[in-house]
């Protein structure tokens, strides 16, 4: 072994070591490729309370329980504000009471103001606190005078085939949109969308403007973020594409784990401490 391969391989022994106590001393962290070192970030709301008796059904309770935590996202032009018209829209989901949302990466792709929406109506300035385009999820952050509704989140694991499923959102700038359908398919690869993460398929009617909005399962628990439909090829090249029953949510696994990295990564947060 050279001098300069046993360096390589001391440097990286002692990366470990010190990622090993920074773990013991400090608590629960994760670990990049590159070896940074970030807190683990608790997110998610508490378990939905479900009504059970009653006249409703179960679409009803998860759109009761899952709509507070459902926000409109509205990009405005660098330098002109927010009082313009949006150059862009989507849905987002609140993932942390003190004011995180999860969204699209593409949803926010190419800078500008951003506003968040809320069931209410009231509108607050957000900032991104980052992104990966590679698995096209975005963290936001606002500040609100009020502990904000967080959304439950499930296990994506636990998806099976032909289970029931409702995605809440606001398609062409409706707010509040609930549809509902099945999973349609798990582990769905979709080259066009991304080469790192699978997709969960489903007919619950999605439209431009539901990305980044939640697929739920009937216990109210956000098991996917919607992100993109199949649409054909003149579509797609007139960009008229719209519902067709064929969808792509990104798995809430998937989704706890980056935008948890994004936020630990930020800095954001003094502590693993949940919040909701």
């Amino acid at each position: 072994m050279s001098a300069s391969d046993f360096d390589t391989l001391l440097r990286r022994t002692v990366l470990v070591v010190l990622s090993l106590i920074a773990f013991a001393v400090v608590g629960s962290h994760m670990v990049a490729p590159d070896g940074a070192i970030w807190p683990e970030v608790d997110l998610g709301g508490p378990a939905p309370q479900l009504r059970v008796g009653t006249s409703a059904t179960p679409w009803t309770e998860v759109a009761r329980v899952l709509s507070p935590a459902v926000v409109v996202i509205e990009v405005y032009a660098d330098g002109r504000g927010r009082s313009g018209p949006a150059i862009s829209s989507g849905s987002g989901v609140v993932v942390r009471s003190d004011g995180y949302v999860v969204t699209n990466a593409h949803v926010v792709d190419g800078g500008g103001d951003i506003n968040v929406v809320l069931e209410s109506g009231i509108s607050l300035p957000a900032s991104l606190v980052g992104g990966d385009r590679g698995v096209d999820i975005a963290v936001l952050q606002v500040e609100s005078p009020e502990p904000l509704v967080a959304a439950a989140l499930g296990d994506s694991s636990d998806l099976e085939v032909g289970e029931w499923v409702v995605a809440v959102g606001a398609p062409f700038r409706l707010n509040g949109t609930v549809s509902t359908g099945i999973v349609s398919a798990l582990d769905r690869r979709v080259r066009s969308l991304s080469l790192t993460s699978p997709f969960i398929q489903t007919d619950a009617a999605i439209n431009p403007g539901n990305s980044g909005g939640p697929l739920a399962n009937l216990r109210g628990e956000v098991i996917g973020i919607n992100t993109a439909i199949a649409v054909s090829e003149e579509a797609q090249r007139t960009q008229t594409g719209a519902y067709a029953g064929v969808g792509f949510a990104i798995p809430v696994n998937t989704v706890r784990r980056v935008a948890s990295r994004l936020i630990g990564r930020a800095g954001l947060l003094p502590s693993a401490e949940p919040t909701v």
